[in-house]
């Protein structure tokens, strides 16, 4: 079968992941979780994607990010996990596959922003790793609050359209809107209000 064709409109937010190979490990240490965080800096920037929102768990990561065009994003994603795995590899004096192939995209309209934002901060509750948000060291929750700023996180788009973060960040890891974004990762179609979706229905 054919794979779907990413969609990647400039300047609307993508919430993107990636999972390790067969769902296995790519994060063993914080040696790991901070070498990514470099790259994820580094090769956004370099690209000119804005990263609004991130998660790194031991065997994926989130992100809700903005692409400034059509290109940054794939070249972005292309050079950090590359980059990644080669490095692991090296340190780790094996060679195969990190990733479990591409990673999913999803064009995110307005409406659900915050859903999506949510959907990100709270991985590592869903995954049992912390009891609330912000207690994960590895994600971007602090830095969306204001209490620590990290070099990578644009903070104010999620603080101008998140009235209550606190509010945001106390959710329930049974959401139904977390499953429905899960099913949405494995298709990568547009996701938002009936307006929204149906201007991609050609896409």
């Amino acid at each position: 079968m054919a794979r779907i064709a990413r969609i990647i409109v400039p300047g609307l937010p993508h919430l993107v992941t990636q999972h390790g190979n067969f769902d296995a490990a790519i994060f063993w240490s914080d040696a790991d979780y901070e070498h990514f965080l470099k790259l994820l800096r580094d090769e956004m920037k370099r690209n000119y994607v804005e990263v609004w929102a991130w998660s790194l768990l031991p065997g994926r990561f989130h992100l809700l990010v903005t692409p400034s065009d059509a290109l940054g994003l794939g070249n972005a994603m292309a050079a950090i996990t590359r980059q990644y795995a080669s490095w692991v590899n090296r340190k780790a004096q094996r060679r195969g596959h990190l990733f479990g192939g591409r990673y999913s995209s999803i064009v995110i309209g307005e409406d659900n922003i915050e859903a999506a934002f949510r959907y990100v901060a709270s991985a590592p509750v869903r995954a049992g790793l912390s009891n609330r948000p912000e207690d994960w060291q590895w994600s971007s929750v602090l830095a969306n609050l204001g209490e620590e700023p990290d070099g990578i996180t644009v903070s104010a788009p999620i603080r101008g359209r998140v009235p209550d973060l606190n509010a945001a960040l106390a959710v329930d890891a049974n959401d139904p809107v977390f499953e429905d974004i899960r099913k949405r990762e494995g298709i990568g179609r547009p996701w938002g209000n009936a307006e929204f979706v149906k201007s991609w229905n050609n896409g």
